[in-house]
């Protein structure tokens, strides 16, 4: 992902997380395992708006929560998904060489 559109997916991710933000769910604060469906549930409206199909996505989502459980925040999945994207990148182009 170029450093426009890394941008323009981290502006979208801010303006939902901010409307997120001020909901209140009368003084209760949500369980750990429904943020982070929440945040899967972003990032996967992310992914389907950069035109990956839903199975692509959904596999791509499972694998990086597979490998990291600490990612909490749509935005923490997205970037580690890139990440491992462009490791996996990188290490086809040393293997080409």
């Amino acid at each position: 992902v170029g450093r426009q559109r890394a941008r323009e997916i981290i502006a979208k991710l801010q303006g939902k997380v901010g409307k997120f933000g001020l909901i209140r769910d009368k003084g209760k604060s949500q369980p750990p395992n429904k943020i982070a469906e929440n945040a899967q549930e972003e990032a996967l409206e992310v992914l389907l708006q950069l035109k990956y199909k839903r199975f692509e996505a959904e596999k791509m989502i499972a694998e990086t929560l597979k490998n990291n459980l600490l990612l909490k925040t749509s935005e923490d999945i997205l970037n580690e998904i890139y990440s491992e994207k462009r490791r996996y990148k990188k290490q086809a182009q040393g293997e080409n060489e």
